[in-house]
């Protein structure tokens, strides 16, 4: 992979982990709202989504340190 595009991905798979953990806290916020008003399945269906959201997230951790570290 050229150094660049290498460099490009990186910064792109740095930011969305940040940008998915950001989001995460606010659906999750959200799923408290909702459970709140008494839409029980409508927050079980955001944590549900909140949870498939985390193992892509960790997904992208893993890929960006797997690219960090290669060659090394």
């Amino acid at each position: 992979m050229a150094d660049k595009e290498k460099e490009n991905l990186k910064a792109l798979l740095k930011y969305w982990v940040a940008h998915n953990q950001d989001h995460g806290v606010e659906f999750k916020e959200w799923a408290g709202k909702a459970q709140a008003m008494g839409e029980h399945e409508v927050a079980v269906d955001i944590e549900k989504a909140c949870a498939q959201m985390d193992k892509a997230t960790a997904l992208f951790r893993q890929a960006f340190q797997k690219l960090s570290t290669e060659g090394k």
